[in-house]
């Protein structure tokens, strides 16, 4: 969005499952819109769960977190974004969202169609331009090898807690991300984890489906 009253206007016509946003905006600035209209609109829509909202700016001084979580939003991203900051973040906000039960669940049971990824679809979903979304899901890709290792590394040590976690962390920036084919095999590797059944296959189909999108994102 170019500014925060288009932001608005997009959050109030579609549903988002966390939305970044940027304080420097003209015309009316993140924290106004959050504050403002954001917020107020959604104490009026009471069957709708609070979608967390991140500040996100590229002049970081001290004091602007807690000038930003005192306006009503729920966290903070400074820019150059550093890349297990947002892994973080989308992790912890795609857990709060899929644990609550008025929110519909992101791991869907539909056709391989609709599974597939589409970067303007989840650009889309996060409220960002293209630019910005290639940005975000480039981070996530620059630790992505990291994270696969480890959670291999734990398959192989046949760990449940910690298969678990890894595979769990990965799928909370999937979701977040649009990567749904993803998410749904580390949702079957989470499961796998509590019964001993978890494939080592699962991590080379991840891997295609992984490739296949950085593919995508390079053509």
């Amino acid at each position: 969005m170019s500014n925060g009253e288009e932001a608005y206007e997009k959050f109030i016509t579609k549903r988002f499952d966390i939305v970044l946003m940027d304080v420097n905006m003209p015309i009316m600035d993140g924290v106004t819109a959050t504050k403002k209209k954001i917020l107020e609109w959604e104490k009026t829509q009471p069957e709708r769960v609070h979608v967390p909202i991140i500040a996100l700016t590229a002049n970081a001084i001290k004091g602007d977190k807690e000038e930003y979580i005192a306006a009503g939003m729920d966290g903070y991203l400074s820019k150059p974004i550093d890349r297990e900051e947002l892994v973080r973040i989308l992790s912890k906000y795609c857990c709060k969202i899929n644990n609550t039960a008025k929110h519909t669940p992101q791991v869907k049971k539909t056709p391989d169609v609709a599974k597939k990824f589409d970067m303007t679809s989840a650009a889309e979903t996060l409220g960002l331009d293209s630019d910005t979304y290639k940005m975000l899901i480039g981070s996530f890709f620059e630790i992505l090898d990291e994270s696969m290792d480890k959670l291999k590394n734990s398959i192989e040590a046949e760990s449940p807690k910690d298969i678990f976690e890894d595979a769990h962390f990965i799928k909370g920036a999937c979701l977040n991300l649009g990567m749904h084919e993803a998410a749904e095999i580390l949702t079957s590797i989470e499961h796998g984890s509590k019964d001993g059944t978890v494939d080592i296959d699962s991590l080379d189909k991840l891997n295609k489906i992984f490739s296949d999108i950085q593919s995508e994102l390079q053509g």
